[in-house]
């Protein structure tokens, strides 16, 4: 009776893999224009993600990103439409409806465009505050006026200093600032620590400096004057100056550092928005509350509560050291070429980091408040969760604040490498988050010109870095806008790929089968927890945002290791005990932990270690740590004290550079998939312990297909569970150590291509699963099945047969130790050929005789080609197509089967590049569908004796053929590829979109040979 619980819900889950449930389907960002727009193509968009495969959307009120990149459209009035305003209540509730019809789950943000900030009048109590800076040093007299900036709000701080040096420095380039004009250097000014003094108590009502005071007249003596305020920045602007409602002032973002912000946005909602029908419709069909990546601009990140918070958690004041933290501690992604015009720093070792650092610690503090009290807020009114991109820009550790909420978010734009992906999955992994999503798709300069091989690229990379719940970046709206021709409107202005919608090819040809691809593979991802081999442990106060690979070496994920990073905060995890020498035992079950070279540690981060450690954790340290400074730095000593103690504590081992592997092997921890491969292959590995099987997301991010093993602590049964066709069948050659505990077996990857294996402690019932197994076939075998009716393997044996050594046997190992040699007649298969001739017909899609006619799919019109192998783009093919973007039709024949005597019982149809999707039929009948990393399709089933036609469906990317009209085009009355805000943004236009199917198209026959297990 307790082995039927597990394979009853191992049978129920197979079924759900073969039919993802729209909680485990990629969703889309859904770009609401404004309020104004037709609530019957809102549902029709909404409808239409339901028979692509998606799982609902995004519900974002873009606003033209907030009128930050665009004007509105002539004749929409923001204010009237606002966020918040009946039109706009009106169209969430039928959006939400359709969500409740169609069976899908809608995600909603907290406000308008990024969600950070609410309609609001301009002084409500719980809008963003700045800390302005104002300096000057006296190098012409006395302070006898006025301090510097008085006037510009409430006095934080009067603060003086002594300068050693001044240097100016070049600010390097990085791209389009959204945020002002930018700079082009600044001044690194370096002071006396001991110079320090806080005036503020000698500052008279008037703004005067008292007579007592005496400060030398010196170019060395600086003044600097602190202001809080709010920012009075506005996440949706409004052209106009009307104020009879808080919805004519635009929306405000709010204080992300306090309760006080999130409390005003939960006022807002409750205010405005939550009925108690949105209330049932968002209990019913919401999913999680949204707000986006910090775009959110200040000169320092502030909160007028944070010198007292200061106080309480460091013991000091932090009036005195405001100088250090004016410079980089505002956004330092929009504001990059905005750091601050000064940089102070103290003529010490560290130059006063450790003041910067507590600042920062702060400020974490201030946002976990803010996280907390909207988290409360979504769960207890709604019974939903929140999605937040935490911490993304701002200068905080982003390990530390993803487990604050219920689903991180991060996004393929930025994390562009897999490393950046482990710097944050680590910390969601140990505190138990069971999803982690991304914002997937986003490419600056390719709108209309993302192919689906490009875009599920982006998701196998984040699939391996423990990314397991997707946003496509996104859905545009269908229907006709103000000032906006065909196809339509699409936010940015054409700058970021990709707009998906109906008036893509790919809508109707490619993207339904990506969207099983991605369902598929979220719904295992998704399934028990992720287990990772090594747990790497980084600290610092504010996260690289370019996400540089932290650890250099690569011995671990040469030899097979998974790994992901955690912070000390992450360590102070109710979770993160010990059991069984594994950290994070229900949940990641790290097996080690690396303290990497140059690692910043603390004396409380080394204590927490040899904690860790004593309860038999294992710990290897890399090369020698750096020193994380607190205030002062005044326990520097104790802390590399400390640090060598732990050296000694037992479990724990000190290692050279590129030596880690080879510790962890030494003290016999195993990686959970061992490889041996051509290329460097990346494992994911999680662990169901309800249904008593582990998967294996393995994933070649190489550009070339290779061949590989994969040792694999396991004792049970091995499956292939392929994402494309939804079919779960028993692997059948492999070898199995009994006394390790593992299982080998071989695969082979095409470049980029990513494969999901399982392993189940039983065999699973409703797959056909033999007591016995082969271990060892020859190279040239294509593919092995099961037949449970005769208890018999199937061998398909391809052409490579004709290249193997005649004077060696071709022998099929079995696990009984026995073996059959494969007969010589066997060897007698057709050789492949290639599809020389072809008909391509064209669909094109174009604008409509009306081009402000948005609304439309396009027109449509045929051309008919002649083509040979082998096949070219068709920017190359013919002028007639050069700039076409639509479907192709591909049809060609064969005659079968093959004539020459040799033998063929089935073939293999092989393209050789696939550059967006295709779709194949042969003799009328679809196939399976077709991956694209590694475009192979048995097509046996359908062949008959005679002449074989087949048809292969493409789609074409947009691209090609709006740039050929892109004169014409207008989204709200704005060209594309431009930001009508910033006139001298370098904007870079997409290139020449290759279309069609490129190279040979390959019919490859096979023999079956069938051998007996019993």
């Amino acid at each position: 009776m307790l082995a039927s619980q597990p394979q009853t819900a191992a049978i129920a889950a197979l079924c759900l893999f073969s039919n993802p449930p729209s909680s485990s389907r990629p969703s889309f960002r859904y770009w609401l224009p404004d309020a104004s727009v037709d609530g019957k193509i809102v549902k029709e968009d909404i409808g239409s993600v339901a028979q692509i495969g998606g799982g609902g959307v995004e519900f974002v009120p873009f606003y033209e990103y907030g009128g930050i990149f665009n004007q509105p459209a002539p004749g929409i009035s923001w204010s009237k439409y606002a966020f918040g305003t009946k039109y706009y209540n009106e169209l969430l509730r039928l959006a939400l409806e359709a969500h409740h019809e169609y069976g899908l789950l809608m995600d909603f943000a907290l406000g308008p465009n990024q969600g950070q900030g609410v309609p609001s009048s301009p002084d409500a109590e719980g809008l963003q505050w700045d800390l302005y800076p104002f300096f000057t040093n006296l190098a012409n007299g006395s302070m006898n006026n006025t301090i510097p900036g008085w006037g510009m709000g409430e006095l934080v701080a009067l603060v003086s200093t002594s300068a050693i040096s001044s240097t100016n420095v070049s600010i390097p380039a990085s791209g389009m600032d959204l945020t002002g004009p930018d700079y082009t250097s600044y001044t690194k000014l370096s002071i006396d620590q001991s110079s320090l003094q806080d005036l503020t108590s000698k500052v008279s009502t008037t703004g005067k400096l008292s007579p007592e005071v005496s400060l030398p007249s010196s170019p060395r003596t600086w003044i600097f004057a602190f202001y809080q305020r709010r920012t009075s920045y506005l996440n949706v602007r409004f052209p106009h100056k009307a104020t009879s409602s808080i919805f004519d002032n635009g929306s405000y973002t709010v204080d992300h550092f306090s309760a006080k912000g999130a409390q005003h946005t939960i006022s807002f909602w409750e205010k405005y928005i939550m009925d108690d029908t949105t209330a049932d419709l968002l209990k019913k069909s919401g999913q999680y509350a949204w707000e986006d990546s910090f775009e959110l601009i200040s000169n320092t990140n502030w909160t007028p509560d944070l010198p007292k918070k200061f106080k309480k958690q460091h013991g000091y004041d932090i009036r005195p050291y405001l100088p250090l933290i004016m410079w980089q501690n505002n956004n330092l992604a929009i504001q990059s070429n905005a750091p601050g015009r000064l940089r102070v720093v103290m003529n010490t070792n560290d130059e006063g980091a450790g003041y910067v650092n507590d600042y920062r610690a702060t400020l974490q503090s201030g946002y976990e408040e803010y996280l907390q009290t909207l988290t409360n807020w979504v769960h207890k009114r709604l019974g939903l969760g929140l999605r937040t991109q935490v911490s993304y820009n701002i200068p905080l550790e982003m390990a530390a604040s993803v487990p604050l909420v219920d689903v991180p978010e991060c996004e393929s734009l930025g994390f562009m490498n897999l490393d950046a992906y482990r710097q944050y999955t680590g910390a969601a992994a140990l505190a138990g988050r069971q999803i982690v999503s991304n914002e997937l798709g986003a490419v600056f300069g390719s709108a209309y010109s993302q192919t689906i091989p490009s875009l599920l690229d982006l998701a196998n990379t984040a699939f391996s870095g423990g990314v397991n719940k997707f946003v496509l970046h996104g859905l545009s709206y269908g229907g006709n806008y103000s000032a906006t021709t065909w196809p339509g409107h699409t936010p940015f202005n054409y700058v970021f790929s990709d707009l998906s919608s109906k008036k893509q090819p790919s809508w109707s040809v490619g993207m339904r089968e990506a969207m099983d691809y991605l369902s598929r593979t979220q719904y295992i991802q998704q399934s028990g927890v992720a287990r990772v081999d090594v747990a790497i442990y980084h600290h610092e106060s504010a996260t690289n945002i370019t996400f540089p690979r932290l650890y250099q070496p690569k011995d671990l994920e040469n030899a097979g290791y998974s790994y992901r990073y955690i912070a000390p905060a992450n360590l102070e995890l109710p979770s993160a005990q010990v059991k069984n020498n594994a950290l994070g035992p229900n949940g990641p079950a790290f097996k080690a932990l690396v303290l990497k070279n140059g690692s910043q540690v603390t004396k409380e981060s080394i204590a927490r270690l040899g904690t860790l450690a004593q309860q038999g954790l294992p710990i290897v340290i890399e090369g020698e740590p750096d020193f994380y400074p607190s205030g002062n730095g005044s326990d520097k000593h104790e802390t590399l004290t400390s640090f060598k103690a732990l050296r000694n504590v037992r479990n724990v081992c000190s290692v050279k550079n590129n030596e880690v592997a080879q510790a962890l092997s030494r003290v016999g921890i195993e990686p959970f998939a061992r490889l041996k491969s051509g290329t460097t292959w990346i494992v994911n590995h999680r662990h169901d312990s309800e249904l008593l099987i582990d998967y294996a997301f393995v994933h070649n991010p190489s550009n070339k297909a290779s061949k590989g093993q994969l040792t694999v602590s396991h004792t049970g049964f091995p499956y292939f569970l392929d994402p494309w066709t939804g079919h779960v069948e028993p692997l059948l050659v492999y070898e199995r150590n009994a006394k390790k505990g593992t299982i080998t077996f071989s695969a082979r990857l095409g470049a980029k291509q990513a494969k999901t294996f399982g392993f189940s402690s039983l065999p699973l019932e409703g797959v056909s699963t033999p007591a016995r197994h082969l271990t060892k076939i020859p190279n040239f075998v294509a593919a092995v099945t099961y037949n449970q009716s005769n208890k018999t393997v199937t061998l398909k044996l391809t052409n490579g047969a004709q290249n193997e050594k005649r004077d060696e046997p071709l022998l099929v190992g079995l696990d009984n130790g026995t073996s059959q040699t494969l007969k010589s007649s066997t060897l007698n298969v057709a050789t492949p050929t290639s599809l020389l001739e072809w008909d391509l017909t064209v669909e094109h899609w174009e604008a409509p005789e009306n081009i402000y006619d948005a609304a439309t799919i396009g027109r449509k019109r045929n051309t008919t080609h002649r083509t040979t192998s082998p096949l070219k783009s068709w920017t190359e093919l013919d002028t007639t197509i050069h700039n076409a973007s639509g479907i192709g039709y591909y049809s060609s024949s064969f005659t079968w089967p093959p004539a020459g005597g040799r033998s063929a019982h089935g073939a293999y149809l092989r393209f050789g590049t696939v550059l967006h999707a295709v779709s194949l039929s042969v003799n009328g009948q679809k196939t399976v569908a077709v991956d694209p990393f590694d475009p192979i399709i048995d097509i046996g089933p359908y062949l008959r004796r005679g002449r074989n036609t087949i048809i292969a469906t493409v789609p074409s990317t947009m691209w090609n053929y709006l740039s050929s009209i892109i004169d014409d085009i207008k989204t709200a009355n704005a060209s594309p590829l431009t930001a009508p805000s910033f006139p001298n943004a370098n904007i870079p236009r997409p290139g020449v979109s290759l279309n069609g199917i490129l190279g040979q198209v390959t019919i490859e026959p096979f023999v079956e040979i069938q051998i007996k297990l019993d």
